[in-house]
């Protein structure tokens, strides 16, 4: 019941080919000792206006209606514009519980793991800056499953993977911690939780390649400083598990250290100009793996 994979055109294997050459020829990519581990640096991201065009959810009560609705009619809502089922959510008031938001996330899960087919499927997986992401940003030729939940802490996610263990992924993008800082976890146990959802994503999705991704800056300048730490932990972490870094602090991080104000709209959370930077690290980042570790399986 999940709509096919558009047909790949000469123009997207175009851009593709692009961006795969400007990463090998720009030296974007290092890979360190351990042939699964690989830390990006993604650079050259060039940052257009962008203008939000339709009418689209604002409020969590608003994104959960548009979501159960997707659901219900057998969608995969990040295929689907912004504005679909907006007479669904339009007037929606009413705040779902944490409860709530994991059984969406546990249906959707199921849902695209009997129509995943032979697609590729990537996943998203952290709190509201992931849960945000503009689905008409996420790459293209391959479904995309969000199974992120504003307000969550690391300890949270460690507690829900199972909700999304069917799946069958061949990237899964990981990034929170920032919810921890705010709530005054240790570092110590951030990193904890890092390293058990490594290991669990590790043990249930054997065949998948996973991102750790940086920790972004804020406004804040009190934590800033921690979340600079926690990357070069998260970086360390990724390399002994061989897993994939990839380093988008650097990105959003003006010249004193702080998100860049063109990128958040109350320094934490991203503008349509700070998603299309994460979009295009995303861009590059998948344009790399299409050539390490080629996906053979599209149904066109």
């Amino acid at each position: 019941f999940l709509e096919q994979l558009a047909k790949e055109n000469q123009a997207q294997e175009r851009n593709d080919a692009l961006a795969t050459q400007e990463m090998r020829e720009g030296g974007e990519v290092v890979q360190p000792e351990g042939e699964e581990s690989a830390v990006f640096s993604v650079s050259r991201l060039v940052v257009e206006e962008v203008e939000p065009k339709g009418n689209f959810p604002v409020s969590g009560a608003q994104f959960y209606q548009q979501r159960l609705a997707a659901l219900q009619q057998g969608k995969l809502y990040t295929r689907l514009p912004r504005d679909s089922f907006s007479e669904r959510w339009q007037n929606a008031k009413q705040q779902p519980s944490h409860e709530q938001w994991q059984e969406l996330l546990r249906y959707e899960a199921r849902a695209i793991a009997l129509g995943q087919g032979q697609n590729r499927l990537n996943l998203l997986v952290g709190d509201s800056l992931s849960a945000w992401f503009p689905t008409e940003d996420l790459p293209k030729r391959a479904f995309w499953l969000n199974q992120s939940i504003s307000g969550e802490n690391t300890q949270q996610i460690r507690q829900r993977l199972s909700l999304f263990a069917e799946t069958r992924p061949q990237t899964i993008y990981v990034m929170a911690g920032i919810n921890d800082l705010r709530q005054g976890v240790s570092e110590e146990a951030i990193l904890e939780n890092y390293r058990a959802i490594a290991q669990q994503l590790k043990q249930q999705h054997p065949q998948a390649k996973i991102v750790l991704q940086s920790l972004l800056p804020t406004r804040d300048q009190t934590l800033n400083p921690r979340i600079r730490r926690l990357n070069q932990a998260l970086a360390q972490i990724a390399e002994t598990e061989k897993l994939l870094y990839l380093n988008l602090h650097a990105f959003f991080v003006d010249n004193n250290g702080h998100l860049h104000r063109d990128f958040t709209t109350d320094g934490i959370h991203l503008t349509a100009d700070g998603y299309e930077v994460w979009q295009q690290a995303l861009n590059q980042v998948q344009a790399w793996l299409d050539v390490q570790y080629p996906f053979q399986s599209y149904t066109l």
